[in-house]
């Protein structure tokens, strides 16, 4: 064997084998960040929903103090409808952040037409609840009065599910092609 035929053999027995290194290194790393992309999305649907949840919380703390007030009477019951005022303005803002930030304009346009009717539900809902406060307080415990109260904020409770129903159901997708990006890659590695 001369030194021409043994550089030969030399370079196909370890050229063969650094390149599908290479190549499965390199698949691994599209791998990871592929898995890390999948669970980013998820993280974030999951807090999408937490910040969903907390704005519904401080909208119900706001009607609890209004009709505190309705029954009482009393202006310290107001406390959580003026504490909540200023964290709603910001998840409503927060909110309309994150979802204009999404890759997949389908479910960013959906989520942004959703969060509007809340948003829009809302400024109905605490129209009506300035007014109740600008009243009488002798007469603002009016039957009439209560149920348009009841009637604005059942369709703000809509709507949040609305947008909660959605957000799930995003999450949903989400984890379901994390699922199947992980058979597939699995799949590939038996094959491989």
């Amino acid at each position: 064997m001369n030194l021409r035929d043994f550089n030969r053999v030399i370079r196909e027995t370890l050229f063969l084998p650094i390149l599908l290194l290479i190549a499965l290194a390199a698949f691994a790393g599209w791998q990871i960040q592929q898995s890390s992309s999948a669970l980013t999305a998820i993280a974030n649907s999951d807090a999408m929903t937490a910040e969903i949840n907390e704005l519904q919380k401080l909208i119900i703390d706001q009607e609890t103090g209004l009709r505190g007030y309705q029954l009482t009477s009393d202006p310290a019951m107001l406390a959580p409808f003026r504490a909540a005022a200023e964290p709603i303005r910001k998840h409503f803002d927060h909110l309309r952040r994150v979802i204009s930030g999404r890759q997949d304009a389908s479910h960013k346009t959906n989520e942004l037409q959703q969060l509007t009717t809340v948003g829009d539900r809302y400024q109905l809902w605490l129209g009506f609840a300035m007014g109740v406060l600008n009243k009488d307080p002798a007469i603002v415990n009016d039957p009439h009065l209560n149920q348009r109260g009841k009637d604005l904020m059942d369709s703000v409770r809509a709507a949040i599910d609305a947008l909660s129903k959605t957000e799930t159901s995003v999450r949903r997708e989400r984890s379901a092609s994390a699922l199947e990006l992980e058979r597939h890659e699995f799949a590939t590695l038996v094959v491989a």
